[in-house]
């Protein structure tokens, strides 16, 4: 994108980046001006872990245009005492360090902080904020919007005739808010157009859902991922397998109720779908999910496991996908009644049908998650907000939790959160070790 409005443009454009820090400017403009190395910048400025992969590419590109770069973040030498102190650091601030913070903060909008504390809900207070507005006014997410949207505007001024492109992560920019409802109450005759970059395995098959993140949505190929946490990583696709049973003598024309069963850990499709057969017999198809994970158990039997500690939230997005895409091709090819559609699962596999049960927007699901394992990291997952989707358009999702009475204060809390993002919850006390459900 940066390359081809830099063409379409003659170069009169300005690159801003979320990257770098409004104390960092004299270094970046050092750079693009040619005076210093990128061995140089890095001794001088702090650069993101993959800075040589993701954005040394643009500031090649820009400095080969000699298009002005803007560092626009919140300086760093002041973030923490703007967030721990707020409003009266203004009055010890230098002339120029005063150059380097906006003249004034704005609020951040309710909804913006709906999805701040929804993306950040196992980790309050992870951003510094609290309910209480001022608070939230001078967190670090309320400075970081702020910097960045105020150095937008003079970047206009400074630079006319030019477009300024201002690089960031999505959230910050997301539904029209944050960095982009920063600008505008700046300037607000801005002309202002975002775009939302959206990675895909299979872009052609990408549904966009609800209110539109941005004014365009680029659904592009994923293939690699850049230098993180000393890793770099290539995208393949996974495989989501799983097992069928239907009725043999089912009733000609008669909807059938489906149940999609996710198994505890080292347990194979194949062992499972018996125990269901026995014990729902020709009532119901049953679709039993394998676990992606394969694993050997302490008996040298070799099982599945529904996700890894370290790799927790991309594995329920596996899953996710994958039973939603199971549910949907039984759908299309078996007679089944959608309003008698039950996801379940024990252990492991329970964790995982609660964390879709507050996550599909596909699938109208009465789940239950028996005895769940391992659930602490369900807390880092962000909930689908029902505000951004039109009325009437999401199904009707509801889940029962089985658990132990001694785990109901931490399932209390999850299911309130649950029931704030329109899932109906319950939780019954039962230990399955000494009585049965």
């Amino acid at each position: 994108m940066f390359e081809e409005l830099l063409r379409r443009r003659n170069g009169k454009l300005v690159l801003a980046l979320e990257m770098f820090h409004r104390d960092d400017q004299p270094h970046l403009d050092a750079y693009s001006a040619g005076d210093i190395s990128q061995g140089q910048l890095a001794d001088e400025v702090r650069l993101w872990s993959n800075h040589r992969d993701a954005y040394e590419p643009l500031l090649q590109l820009a400095r080969s245009w000699s298009a002005p770069v803007v560092g626009s973040n919140f300086p760093r030498s002041l973030l923490r005492r703007f967030a721990s102190e707020g409003a009266r650091v203004y009055e010890s601030l230098t002339a120029d360090e005063r150059r380097l913070v906006p003249d004034r903060l704005f609020p951040n909008t309710d909804a913006h902080w709906r999805r701040v504390d929804n993306a950040t809900r196992g980790h309050s207070g992870m951003m510094g904020a609290s309910n209480d507005p001022d608070a939230r006014l001078y967190s670090v997410q309320s400075l970081w919007d702020n910097a960045m949207g105020d150095a937008c505007v003079p970047a206009v001024d400074d630079h006319p005739g030019h477009l300024v492109l201002h690089v960031n992560g999505g959230f910050h920019s997301a539904y029209g808010d944050g960095v982009v409802q920063q600008v505008r109450s700046r300037e607000p005759t801005a002309e202002l157009k975002t775009v939302a970059i959206t990675p895909s395995i299979s872009p052609a098959t990408v549904r966009l859902t609800g209110t539109p993140a941005a004014d365009y949505t680029a659904v592009v190929e994923a293939r690699a991922t850049n230098f993180e946490q000393g890793r770099r990583s290539v995208a393949v696709s996974r495989d989501v397998e799983y097992v069928l049973h239907t009725p043999d003598d089912r009733t000609a024309n008669a909807p059938l109720p489906l149940l999609i069963w996710l198994a505890d850990e080292g347990l194979t499709a194949e062992e499972v779908l018996p125990l269901c057969r026995k014990r729902y017999g020709d009532e119901a198809l049953v679709v039993v999910v394998e676990a992606p994970h394969r694993m050997v158990g302490p008996d040298r039997a070799t099982g599945g496991r529904c996700f890894r500690q370290d790799s927790f939230a991309e594995d329920i997005g596996v899953l996710t996908v994958g039973v939603e895409r199971i549910w949907a091709y039984v759908s299309r090819h078996f007679d089944v009644d959608q309003s008698r559609v039950c996801l379940a699962g024990e252990g492991e596999g329970a964790t995982v049908v609660a964390a879709i049960a507050a996550r599909t927007d596909r699938i109208g699901v009465e789940a239950v998650a028996i005895q769940p394992e391992r659930y602490s990291k369900l807390t880092d997952l962000p909930l689908l907000l029902p505000e951004m989707y039109a009325a009437g358009v999401l199904p009707k999702r509801s889940l029962t939790v089985v658990a132990p009475a001694q785990e109901q204060s931490f399932w209390t809390k999850e299911l309130d959160q649950y029931a704030s993002a329109g899932v109906d919850t319950a939780f019954i006390a039962a230990d399955l070790h000494t009585s049965s459900f």
